[in-house]
């Protein structure tokens, strides 16, 4: 077995997109459509698509991007709000080409002067706790990926029904006021659907101090990918006002929620579940096994517990962090405003700041 590492190129392209199909755990952000989307969006960053190859066939890949420096830089595996890099390897090869894939990321920090180097592993990936125990990494941080299955909602007579079926008790009943609500839920193909929905969540990260995604990032969304089929956008309407939107992408067997946005003075009347409902109902139809509801932080106990209701389950994942530096030269430089050189990528994680001792 002769297994070599290059750098995915336009000619490998079209064998890198048949290789993620072939696995049912890759997820939007292994696809060249978010990498292209990142690296419109980042542009300041670098991609290198790490390709392990047998002769003329990919057996494991592993997406990353760098983001250069003052300090050095930062390498993503992969940047931008926690999406999921990691590797995706054939069976039959993934011992070896895990890791030859791990020791050119590590090379690429080296060549790079990373400060760290973070790879997001994969809730669904069932290799995961083999790259956590041969990565050589110096700090992790942990998330609880929830997923809800739709798998039996697949083919049924009444998909609407066997949607409910997966849902707690409280999250039933606040859908039925919802639906009694007569709002106007469908997909949303107007021109102003990404305006719409960007202005709504930036109010609603406002009203928490969160980090809004700017109206650029929708607007690449738009020209990046094909509405229809890697995406939708679903708005609930009453009296001609927007009450709720929601950004959805679709990729091999998952759909991701993505940007859910809500009009506060709505908020008590359930227009998101209502649409949840619907694209999860949709969703089924083009035969998704899961609905992924991203990272959930263990603070985090309502989010969890919204999620877990609506019929999710606890994926733990890990990002595992190799560092040049210490933890307390690591803490001095986010002290300095080091790090806001480097925006949507991961440095490090929080919990060392409260930490003591070198490290």
């Amino acid at each position: 077995m002769n297994i070599t590492i290059h750098e995915l190129d336009a000619s490998l392209e079209e064998r890198y997109s048949q290789f993620l199909l072939g696995h049912e755990s890759t997820l939007l952000y292994h696809s060249l459509r978010y990498r292209d989307l990142l690296r419109s969006f980042i542009p300041s960053s670098v991609e290198h698509y790490l390709v392990a190859m047998e002769g003329d066939r990919i057996v494991g890949v592993m997406p990353t991007f760098v983001m250069p420096g003052t300090s050095g830089s930062l390498v993503n595996s992969l940047p931008f709000y926690g999406s999921h890099g990691g590797l995706v390897l054939d069976d039959a090869h993934a011992e070896v080409a895990r890791g030859l894939l791990l020791r050119a990321f590590q090379q690429l920090c080296e060549d790079h002067d990373a400060i760290t180097g973070t790879v997001v592993l994969n809730p669904l990936d069932e290799s995961a706790s083999a790259i956590r125990e041969e990565f050589v990494h110096h700090f992790e941080d942990v998330r609880t990926g929830q997923l809800t299955p739709l798998g039996s909602c697949i083919n049924a007579e009444d998909p609407e029904a066997a949607v409910m079926n997966l849902l707690h008790g409280k999250t039933r009943n606040a859908l039925r006021k919802g639906l009694k609500c007569e709002f106007e839920a469908r997909k949303d193909h107007q021109e102003d659907a990404m305006a719409s929905l960007h202005e709504l969540h930036q109010a609603n990260m406002e009203s928490i101090g969160g980090q809004a995604k700017p109206l650029a990032f929708f607007e690449l969304v738009e020209s990046t990918f094909q509405y229809g089929q890697d995406y939708e956008v679903y708005r609930a309407e009453r009296n001609g006002k927007v009450a709720a939107a929601m950004l959805v992408f679709y990729f091999n067997q998952t759909v991701e929620y993505f940007t859910p946005a809500i009009r506060e003075e709505d908020r008590s009347d359930q227009p998101l579940s209502v649409l949840i409902l619907q694209a999860m109902i949709d969703a089924a139809e083009r035969r998704m096994q899961w609905w992924n509801w991203g990272g959930t932080w263990a603070s985090q106990e309502g989010v969890h517990r919204f999620k877990s209701r609506w019929g999710a389950v606890d994926r733990e994942y890990h990002y595992l962090i190799h560092s040049r530096v210490s933890r307390d030269e690591l803490a001095a430089m986010h002290e300095a405003g080091t790090f806001a050189e480097y925006p949507y990528f991961y440095a490090f994680p929080y919990s060392i700041l409260t930490e003591s001792g070198d490290g």
